[in-house]
């Protein structure tokens, strides 16, 4: 065997290893994302969102808004002239998930804010007992969309996990891109395949020992 098929050989099992991983880190992330309608953008013809239960007391509205959302083209707008709370919420299952740690993410904004907005995220088990709760509530929201998040741990028996959006109080609050993924970030998954892209062409261009140089001091 010759010197330069065993650096074709290293460097063929070297991104292999490479690129299994960014598979495996990219299969963790999407397990995570089971969200519903978690933009807003379906809409659905009855009083929920497709996807989310809502209910609001006496004169408060739950709907879509296409002004201005986050991303995408709509959002979900809560408004409420009266003091009382209007919630909406999702129940998902992780009882078959691996992941033990959960940030949930989310994007919000209000106006003419007088009480409580935010996000609550309840843990249940299979009878539907509390496990865990965590809160989320934003006092002074602004006016412009700032993105929030919660962390959670999942405890032995957990079954689902519920994420309701609150406005507690009176004025408008708006709510984009609810987003659930690991606590856990790999910061090197988005360079993964960077780097794995950077050998390919590196090598494509050059010599493969060329290649497993650049790999080696890119370390």
């Amino acid at each position: 065997m010759n010197v330069c098929h065993e650096f074709s050989l290293f460097a063929t099992m070297h991104l292999r290893g490479i690129l299994i991983l960014f598979l495996c880190v990219g299969v963790t992330q999407l397990h995570a994302q089971t969200i519903i309608n978690s933009g807003f953008e379906e809409d659905a013809h009855s009083s929920s969102q497709k996807g989310w239960i809502t209910d609001c007391k006496g004169t408060g509205q739950i709907k879509f808004s296409n002004i201005s959302p986050h991303s995408g083209k709509q959002c979900l707008e809560i408004a409420h002239q009266n003091q009382a709370t209007c919630t909406f919420s999702q129940s998902i299952s992780i009882k078959d998930s691996e992941i033990k740690n959960y940030k949930i993410i989310y994007s919000c904004r209000a106006e003419a804010l007088n009480g409580n907005t935010g996000l609550n995220i309840i843990i249940r088990d299979a009878s539907g007992k509390k496990l865990t709760e965590s809160s989320g509530f934003i006092k002074n929201a602004e006016a412009k969309w700032k993105t929030y998040s919660i962390a959670t741990s999942v405890p032995e028996g957990a079954q689902t996990m519920s994420i309701t959006g609150i406005l507690n109080g009176t004025g408008n609050v708006w709510f984009d891109e609810i987003k659930i993924e690991e606590l856990k970030q790999h910061k090197s998954s988005s360079g993964l395949w960077s780097t794995a892209s950077e050998f390919m062409t590196i090598a494509g261009k050059y010599s493969i020992g060329e290649a497993i140089k650049w790999a080696v001091e890119k370390k």
